[in-house]
């Protein structure tokens, strides 16, 4: 399977990435998780809600503090996907409260 990489827009998670190609394997298997979960990052796909693991990961990252978001029913929806050599990068954008 090719390298995949995420990149968020807007909401909580505005600017930040999570890469299956990582050192960290909490990011890689979130990397995974969430690529599997867009239908393999199928353009107008979304996540509809993060998970538990997702709002760990991101305020071990210091993406946000503890207790705070990303909120129930805040989501991201694939709105482009390139399909590179090497990796596929899958570009989601905010589509939530």
């Amino acid at each position: 399977m090719k390298r995949v990489v995420l990149e968020f827009y807007g909401g909580c998670w505005e600017g930040h990435s999570l890469d299956s190609g990582s050192d960290d394997p909490d990011e890689r298997k979130l990397a995974h998780g969430l690529y599997f979960k867009t239908g393999d990052g199928a353009i107008g796909q979304a996540i509809k809600e993060l998970t538990p693991q997702a709002r760990q990961f991101s305020q071990k990252q210091g993406w946000t503090e503890v207790g705070a978001g990303p909120s129930a029913g805040e989501s991201y929806q694939v709105v482009e996907r390139v399909d590179e050599a090497e990796r596929i990068i899958v570009k989601l954008r905010h589509h939530g409260p």
